[in-house]
């Protein structure tokens, strides 16, 4: 079944809004991820270790906070905000999405940013080059096929990954397009890849 929630979080870290986030976790009793998104829920650089550590100090035992980034921002300052969640033990996410783009992952890849704490979400479109440097950097990938495939992102690359010896983690996303029961998405992960041209029925 569902092992975690994650909550990608777009509301200002020092604001009541995080706080009250971060309290609807606690009252849940579920292990669950938060994740600051740098940008849209506030500052980078420098200023995000305060960030972190507040949030840190405020999750209850059952949430790990998780630094977050949108692969539309590219990779400037990506660098530093990464060093700063890794010395704090912090795992990270790279949201991909509508903004996914080869070259901007495979420019991570060449930085050496790209590790076994990092989750790639909604990979798709990715080239076979980045396919292989996403496999030899340790990263894992979370997918939400039903979602992705609603909101126009197309198949999957699930064959890819699994060529790569990636097995991707499956999530729901968006339940305004897509069925919220995991056994579901399992069951549109076999549909889609069947669904691949050249694949036996």
């Amino acid at each position: 079944g569902i092992t975690t929630v994650v909550d990608w979080s777009d509301v200002p870290a020092g604001d009541e809004f995080a706080d009250a986030a971060l309290q609807a976790h606690r009252d849940a009793g579920l292990r669950t991820r938060y994740v600051h998104a740098v940008g849209a829920a506030g500052p980078g650089g420098a200023a995000i270790r305060e960030v972190l550590r507040r949030l840190m100090g405020t999750a209850g035992p059952f949430t790990t906070i998780v630094l977050g980034r949108d692969l539309a921002l590219g990779t400037e300052g990506m660098a530093d905000e990464w060093a700063i969640a890794r010395d704090l033990g912090l795992p990270i996410q790279l949201h991909a999405g509508l903004q996914t783009r080869s070259g901007t992952i495979s420019e991570a890849a060449g930085q050496g940013l790209l590790g076994a704490d990092v989750t790639l979400v909604h990979v798709w479109g990715l080239n076979e080059p980045t396919l292989d440097a996403v496999a030899a950097s340790g990263a894992s990938v979370s997918l939400a096929p039903s979602s992705e495939m609603a909101g126009g992102l197309g198949p999957p690359p699930i064959q890819q990954l699994v060529d790569r010896h990636l097995r991707p983690g499956l999530g729901v996303d968006d339940e305004r397009v897509a069925p919220g029961d995991i056994f579901a998405t399992t069951h549109w992960t076999v549909v889609l890849d069947a669904a691949r041209p050249g694949t036996a029925a």
